[in-house]
């Protein structure tokens, strides 16, 4: 019962307890909701996960072909090429070896749809390709660009035998870039100071949060030389004659249309995987050599991160 203004408010026990009850019982139901929404957006994650891998998969060439008759032998290059990628030389090689080594591969494609990436892995893809070369000189070397073939893609590209492309693909780039920014200017007007501290008295080169040095730009300058140069001799080594290399900025790093790249002699001509099957072995057989992409490697980042947010949430109170 109640009193008058200022004095304790007394409630009767059982209605304080129906409360707390009534209360508990809404939080618990609220928490189950959650986790059942969290269930159900798992369970919708992997189903969706799982079906887009083989549609996906189906579409990428995944299964299409077969091994048991004469075939054209590929492996793709799509995407960044770098580690931790699809176009991971370490992840491609091994490819490559299976698909040289096989009895019935009567060529050998590498399918090409990338920007590019880095140099020592693209290096290391394009010396492999030529040892399997000297290896199995029966079997030819293709590349098929296809949207697009530059810079470390098209380094991979060139020590193929001859070059596909696509009237409308781009192609090239070939060239070397590093890039960065500079703040020191901005911290110099809002008054914050960088304090590096290093072992070597180049260590910190490169920092965008210091001024450039004149020194370290050369030296920085004469190392990307240096790497693009041995792309144009890698290219120059694959292309041989065919290559227009007095063209004026053939290597400064321009991309061209795959109709320009055949009239310059980076590319053979126009065609496609289909293309080369026909071509070599009379019929349409084509068979990926790609290792597919690692489903459960994905699905255990995914549960992980749903495991999480399932303790941040169970650590979470409900809100009114």
């Amino acid at each position: 019962m109640t009193e008058s203004a200022g004095e304790k408010i007394e409630l009767d026990k059982s209605l304080v307890t129906d409360l707390l009850q009534a209360s508990n019982a809404e939080l618990r139901r609220q928490r189950r909701d959650r986790y059942m929404g969290f269930g159900f957006k798992a369970l919708l994650f992997v189903g969706f996960f799982i079906a887009a891998y083989f549609v996906g998969g189906a579409n990428m060439g995944f299964g299409k072909g077969d091994r048991n008759k004469p075939h054209v032998a590929f492996v793709e290059v799509y995407g960044p090429i770098m580690s931790g990628q699809l176009a991971d030389a370490d992840r491609l090689i091994p490819a490559l070896h299976e698909a040289f080594h096989s009895p019935l591969s009567k060529a050998i494609a590498i399918r090409i749809n990338s920007p590019g990436g880095s140099p020592v892995h693209a290096g290391r893809m394009y010396s492999e390709i030529n040892k399997l070369k000297e290896q199995f000189p029966d079997k030819p070397v293709y590349a098929v660009i296809e949207d697009l073939g530059a810079s470390a893609a098209y380094y991979i590209a060139s020590a193929a035998d001859n070059i596909y492309v696509d009237q409308a693909s781009m192609v090239g780039s070939i060239g070397v870039i590093t890039s960065s920014f500079g703040f020191d200017q901005i911290m110099n007007k809002v008054g914050v100071e960088r304090r590096v501290l290093t072992a070597g008295s180049n260590k910190g080169l490169m920092d965008p949060y210091l001024p450039l040095d004149p020194k370290i730009e050369g030296y920085w300058k004469n190392m990307l030389g240096e790497i693009h140069e041995q792309f144009i001799e890698a290219v120059k080594a694959g292309r041989g004659d065919r290559l227009q290399a007095e063209t004026p900025e053939l290597f400064s790093g321009l991309v061209w249309t795959g109709a320009k790249s055949v009239e310059l002699g980076l590319a053979d001509q126009l065609g496609s995987l289909p293309t080369v099957s026909r071509d070599t072995i009379g019929e349409v057989n084509n068979v990926n050599y790609t290792p597919p992409p690692n489903l459960f490697k994905h699905l255990s980042n995914q549960s992980n991160a749903l495991i999480q947010a399932w303790k941040v949430e169970a650590a979470t109170p409900a809100l009114f």
